[in-house]
């Protein structure tokens, strides 16, 4: 069975707004990848993340539990 991904954040918007004012892509993607670990914090308790080239994915106990795409800055859960 295939997990379907859930979008439940979306910082593009904010992200574009960061690097207009001079921030870079690198440095935002820190950002907001702490901004989805903290905000996520309860869904990712207890979970293990890989780097997958532009994106997160996040697991616990082997399952896919969510991801973050540090590239486009949205992420969300697997369903």
């Amino acid at each position: 069975m295939e997990l379907a991904e859930i979008i439940t954040v979306n910082y593009s918007v904010d992200y574009d707004m960061l690097y207009d004012e001079g921030k870079s892509p690198a440095e935002c993607a820190e950002l907001f990848t702490d901004l989805f670990e903290r905000t996520m914090s309860n869904l990712l308790r207890d979970t293990e993340r890989d780097n997958v080239g532009g994106v997160y994915i996040y697991y616990r106990a082997g399952e896919r539990v969510a991801w973050f795409d540090y590239e486009n800055m949205w992420g969300g859960r697997y369903e």
